[in-house]
């Protein structure tokens, strides 16, 4: 699925920055870096051609609607490519992502939605953790939730929850959002792969009987996976709107839920 250039192509086979980060994180979360592992040149090359989607100002992503969603994903793929493998030749273009994605924070402390608010949380999170300094402090956005709650948006929710967690709040110790968290968990995920990840990283997080619980949806969801010798071999079909790579990708990264990180709270 990698053009000659180094993008994953996406819809209609045009390389996306959505599906060429999330292909590099799922490469990243089993282990590759920019020099070790059997994918690490496709990971170079993904790299490379976010790289090279960078404006001038700082933006690696299009003009559009997840504009702001895509550039923090892709920021958040650079900062584990350079943290994880010492690569401090993308320290540069990193910072620049950082700037435009911090000049992109509302006046209200958010970020426009609740994924979009909760994916630079994980960014500039990730980024934090690799002693790099982010745009501001993940903790002041996540108090963006506080009065923009999630709590009817299925696909929010988890994100909303997990960014939480990331910033060290332990939502265990509330009931009001374990509970929902118990919501998320017990609809399954449904067909979105985007929610299948928010949800599969929080029931993690959460362990215990949630994570059991949930254990029994990513076995259903590895059970999806094409097997023939296609040249889909090893792909999942393209469900919730997303391109067939960027559903795989999110599916590989629910998988490695247990492995990218350890538990945040106790």
């Amino acid at each position: 699925m990698q053009t000659a250039e180094g993008g994953i192509r996406g819809v209609g086979g045009s390389p996306e920055v959505e599906a060429t980060a999330l292909a590099a994180l799922a490469l990243l979360g089993q282990g590759t870096t920019m020099t070790n592992g059997d994918g690490r040149e496709v990971l170079s090359r993904c790299v490379g051609w976010l790289l090279a989607q960078q404006t001038d100002d700082g933006g690696l992503a299009p003009q559009g609607a997840e504009q702001v969603q895509h550039h923090a994903l892709a920021t958040y793929a650079l900062a584990e490519a350079y943290g994880l493998g010492f690569a401090l030749n993308l320290r540069g273009g990193l910072q620049a992502a950082l700037a435009w994605l911090g000049a992109q924070r509302g006046p209200d402390g958010g970020f426009g939605d609740a994924q979009t608010t909760a994916m630079a949380v994980m960014a500039m999170v990730s980024v934090q953790f690799f002693k790099v300094e982010p745009p501001c402090a993940p903790k002041s956005v996540v108090e963006w939730f506080d009065t923009h709650p999630a709590e009817n948006d299925r696909k929010a929710l988890p994100a909303e929850l997990l960014a939480r967690l990331f910033v060290g709040q332990n939502v265990k110790q509330n009931e009001g959002q374990l509970e929902a968290a118990r919501r998320v968990f017990a609809d399954r995920g449904g067909e979105d792969p985007w929610l299948e990840f928010w949800a599969s990283h929080l029931a993690y997080q959460i362990g215990g009987d949630d994570w059991r619980g949930w254990m029994v949806r990513l076995r259903e969801i590895a059970q999806l996976q094409e097997k023939s010798e296609s040249a889909s071999n090893g792909s999942w079909m393209a469900v919730g709107g997303r391109a067939q790579s960027s559903t795989t990708a999110l599916r590989v990264l629910s998988l490695e839920a247990m492995a990218r990180y350890t538990r945040m709270v106790r």
